[in-house]
């Protein structure tokens, strides 16, 4: 579960008050027979630990810009993944990508077949997911080369995940290639996807 910006600094300035509170409690409560009893803690003791919460509240405002600035570091990585309201949307997105760019080779590359894959969590405890989509064709090695090269440069997360390449024609020195791509999105795509099975 993650937190809203105005949700941990709500919590961060909650503790703050809480501890206090407790230190303005603990300096004036009394006990209930009206007897004079002997603090807890030493007043230096007591001192001590103000000056320990004013130290953490002044660090309040360093720590809320930090944070604004992670999440705004955090958004710029974010703009390479695969967006799209369904799984089978990414994996859309992402064939007509490769598409494109076979499209831009010399001669184009064109697919033979596609295969849409699984839908799979990236690592345990990472908020991100991956696409799966194998593509078929026949190129010479220089076109598997450049397709491969404009993949890597082109601004989405989209990565080789197997190559297969089980023989050559000879004649015309074209390769019959499989490649299965996987794209990163977010985890929500795979987690609503376990849930529509």
């Amino acid at each position: 579960m993650t937190l809203s910006e105005r949700d941990r600094r709500a919590l961060l300035l909650l503790g703050v008050a809480l501890v206090g509170y407790l230190v303005f409690w603990l300096a004036t409560r009394e006990e209930s027979s009206g007897a004079i009893v002997a603090p807890a803690e030493s007043i230096p003791m007591l001192e001590e630990r103000l000056q320990r919460v004013r130290e953490a509240s002044a660090r309040l405002p360093l720590l809320e810009r930090q944070l604004v600035e992670s999440q705004k570091a955090l958004e710029a990585y974010e703009q390479v993944l695969l967006r799209a309201a369904t799984a089978q949307q990414a994996q859309a997105q992402m064939l007509e990508i490769l598409r494109a760019l076979g499209a831009e080779q010399a001669p184009p590359i064109e697919f033979r077949s596609v295969e849409l894959g699984a839908v799979r969590p990236l690592a345990e405890g990472l908020p991100y997911g991956e696409v799966l989509v194998g593509v078929s064709f026949e190129c010479s090695v220089d076109q598997l080369v450049n397709f491969l090269a404009d993949v890597a440069a082109q601004p989405k997360a989209i990565a080789t995940d197997q190559i297969r390449i089980p023989e050559a024609n000879r004649e015309t020195k074209q390769l019959r290639v499989r490649i299965q791509f996987a794209g990163l999105v977010p985890a929500e795509l795979v987690k609503s996807q376990g849930q529509g099975r």
